[in-house]
């Protein structure tokens, strides 16, 4: 059965690792690792209960978690904290730490994360596991799949180089240091779909624990292709199933991986990859707002916002704060979510304004359906009534190589697929993973979901990509699309 979703408005009124010295800027900056940098920060908030949640929820503890969320939800950085929780510090030789004395242990306990409190959890979890990290961010598409091979040996030499004392290490045979180094210095072009699950089998051989593993911003590759006219349909569905073959031997076929987390803002990996796994290694996507214990981790809560606003001395402000910037509900509960990005450039500038940009170049990649009736109408209507009904279908209008090829076809050919009502699903299912649009609640009624445009910042970053693509519409017409 479709799983469809209907989009309600929600309206908002108009409302005019080094030095904790530097400005504070947004900790949730994909390209900005350093954890150690963001605790020292001004603007850090505690988000270590998801390590709890990760290692013993009965939600998530069982299940790879791939977990989804728009752009300043705090995707990567939860990523990092995580690492630095869990991960074996070792010597120059491989050889273990003590990990009480380790500087990951200092690092934590010195900033006093909620986490580091309960000693029966740290002796269980803390310092325990080799971290195995894939960076997705850093793969280029280029102008092929032979060019995306090449990048994504960039991206695996990086994750085995974390690891650099397994090419001298006793502990393996010539044979897996030879493997170890080849792969290292980029100089491995075959079965590297398994490359990752080698890694996690040479940890194991070296450090007999088996490794936790992470892969950040694993859609990442999907916005390249949808954005590129160089690359050829047959390139796209290419590197989809590699990325897809990838993802299936690293996390769900590998003994020597203790439990992954994967993290994007679409949903790439279709739910037939988990009938070739039990049910104790399945993929579970997760939502950042599906229920209370996970949003609590992922944005920032009013609760958060409220001490941010003390630090910055904008308490007086809060009003306008949630007017402009709250308003992602988190099902079956009374919270809402507020996007990070956007509220540490508000304390940052004092401006109220749109400040948060989504991941997926909507403005590029959907320029020529702002301007046309397929998507157009149905923006329109949204921003006008709380009625107007969009079917954004959930399930078989996922991300898979099929769907990215037509949704690719019709970006480049916008005109052949001015009627297409399966195109403008997939149009409405990209803006909804990006955040234009967010699930209010699960209605069981016919498969429909209830959405709302969370926030006066994305219905003025909405009107705003209608403006530059129209000037059919007048000011009075306009002016319905902010009660």
């Amino acid at each position: 059965m479709k799983c469809c979703i209907v989009m309600a408005v929600l309206t908002l009124p108009i409302t005019m690792c080094q030095s904790s010295q530097a400005p504070p800027r947004s900790p949730f900056d994909p390209n900005r690792d350093s954890f150690p940098a963001l605790l020292r920060s001004k603007s850090f908030v505690d988000k270590s209960a998801f390590v709890n949640l990760f290692f013993e929820s009965m939600e998530y503890s069982d299940y790879t978690m791939y977990v989804t969320a728009p752009r300043g939800f705090g995707k990567t950085s939860i990523m990092n904290m995580l690492k630095t929780f869990c991960q074996v510090q070792v010597d120059a030789d491989g050889t273990p730490l003590d990990r009480n004395s380790t500087s990951n242990r200092k690092l934590l306990s010195d900033h006093k994360l909620g986490v580091m409190k309960d000693e029966k959890f740290l002796f269980k979890y803390f310092g325990l596991y080799p971290v195995v990290h894939f960076r997705f961010d850093r793969l280029d598409v280029g102008r092929g799949y032979s060019d995306f091979i090449k990048s994504f040996q960039e991206v695996l030499s990086e994750a085995y180089l974390e690891h650099s004392y397994l090419a001298d290490s006793s502990r393996l045979d010539a044979c897996q240091r030879s493997d170890y180094t080849r792969v290292a210095a980029k100089n491995e072009s075959g079965w590297l779909t398994q490359r990752g699950k080698d890694l996690t089998h040479l940890l194991h051989s070296h450090l007999d624990r088996r490794s936790i593993v992470l892969v950040d911003d694993f859609d990442a590759p999907l916005r390249q292709m949808l954005g590129d006219r160089r690359l050829a349909a047959d390139d796209v569905e290419k590197i989809h199933d590699f990325l897809k073959g990838f993802v299936v031997n690293l996390v769900k076929v590998n003994f020597f991986h203790h439990k992954s987390l994967i993290t994007a803002s679409a949903r790439l990996i279709p739910p037939d990859v988990n009938s070739r796994v039990t049910e104790a290694n399945s993929l579970l996507t997760v939502n950042f707002a599906e229920n209370p214990k996970i949003a609590a981790c992922y944005g920032f809560t009013e609760g958060d916002v409220l001490e941010l606003a003390k630090r910055y001395g904008k308490e007086a402000e809060m009003s306008q704060i949630r007017e402009w910037y709250g308003g992602y509900p988190v099902q079956d509960s009374n919270m809402t979510l507020y996007n990070m990005i956007s509220i540490l450039k508000y304390f940052e500038t004092g401006k109220l304004q749109t400040h948060w940009k989504d991941a997926g170049q909507v403005q590029q990649l959907l320029r020529p359906f702002f301007a046309e009736g397929l998507l157009k109408t149905d923006i329109e209507g949204s921003l006008t009534t709380n009625n107007t009904k969009m079917k954004v279908v959930d399930g078989p209008y996922s991300f898979n190589s099929r769907n990215i090829r037509i949704l690719k076809n019709a970006l480049e050919n916008p005109t052949k697929a001015e009627k297409n009502v399966y195109v403008k699903n997939l149009l409405l299912k990209y803006l909804l993973d990006h955040g234009y649009f967010h699930v209010k609640e699960k209605v069981v009624f016919k498969g429909y979901i209830e959405t709302v445009i969370p926030t006066y910042e994305v219905r003025k970053r909405l009107v705003q990509y209608l403006d530059e693509n129209s000037d059919q519409k007048s000011a009075e017409e306009k002016q319905w699309w902010f009660v």
